[in-house]
């Protein structure tokens, strides 16, 4: 996106994508930026299932869908994501979370634009 409309720009999507997320998550959820365009979301989430958890994911996703537009020049914004579900009780550490859930993430962005893989950490 800098390359197309300049870091100020880029900058402005990014404030965009963050307002789009902080508007269907939750004051018990935490999201950040980890760097360049790659954000962190810990979802406070009952270890309830899929369907549940499928859920948040896609509305997530779809509140990050829009179409950025400077200078009659259009882009369209939308995210993929690397999901992984624990409990409560996971022995897991953020470093090794991240690596499946960064995996995770890649194998969704190889199925296709604007996607999702999710896994329960058992």
């Amino acid at each position: 996106m800098n390359d197309t409309f300049g870091h100020i720009a880029g900058d402005n999507i990014l404030i965009k994508v963050t307002k789009a997320v902080s508007d269907v998550i939750s004051d018990k959820d935490v999201f950040g930026r980890i760097g360049g365009d790659e954000f962190v979301l810990f979802l406070h989430e009952p270890y309830s299932g899929e369907d549940v958890i499928d859920k948040r994911i896609a509305a997530i996703l779809e509140n990050v869908r829009f179409t950025y537009t400077e200078n009659g020049k259009n882009m369209d914004i939308h995210c993929s994501a690397g999901v992984v579900a624990v409990d409560e009780c996971t022995k897991n550490t953020f470093k090794s979370l991240y690596r499946k859930a960064d995996k995770l993430l890649y194998e969704a962005k190889n199925s296709g634009k604007d996607k999702y893989k999710l896994h329960f950490e058992e």
